[in-house]
């Protein structure tokens, strides 16, 4: 089992916080990647995960949609009531936790990583669900509603 932080931005504090926990051996702390061999180590990971407190309730990582089109085990510690949870549940996750209660975390993994090493993680976003959610998609989403709104505002003029 090991943990790879890419990235974090804190990289010294949570080096410290990882030796004072004794978790050296399991987390390790890696720096940025091009977003091709980002995308490259996605597609060879066992599993992916999210990392999101709950002050960032209104926002959807972009790593999300990467992780879903990589089709790999993904686990998400991450408030269950905000946007980067319904994300996950949408594309076909259930493997969550809140990233502040470890109790529920130290729970899912006790499941996730033995449901891992046994090959059971084979939920997989539908491919029609990760297309959906694609940059080309979702411009073409808004770009309807703006002219939706645009269409609105004229007729009211009208």
């Amino acid at each position: 089992f090991r943990v790879m932080l890419r990235a974090s931005g804190n990289e010294a504090m949570l080096t410290r916080q990882i030796a004072d926990c004794g978790l050296s051996e399991w987390v390790h702390i890696k720096p940025a990647l091009g977003y091709t061999e980002a995308l490259a180590e996605m597609l060879e990971a066992d599993a992916l995960l999210i990392l999101q407190g709950s002050d960032c309730n209104h926002q959807v990582p972009a790593k999300l949609y990467e992780y879903a089109r990589a089709g790999r085990p993904m686990l998400a510690l991450t408030d269950p009531k905000g946007d980067t949870a319904a994300v996950f549940a949408r594309f076909g996750g259930t493997d969550l936790a809140p990233l502040d209660d470890a109790d529920a975390i130290a729970a899912r993994l006790r499941n996730f990583i033995p449901a891992l090493a046994q090959g059971a993680l084979a939920a997989r976003p539908q491919p029609d669900v990760v297309q959906a959610a694609n940059r080309r998609s979702r411009c073409a989403e808004l770009a309807a509603l703006l002219t939706a709104v645009r269409e609105d505002a004229q007729g009211r003029r009208r």
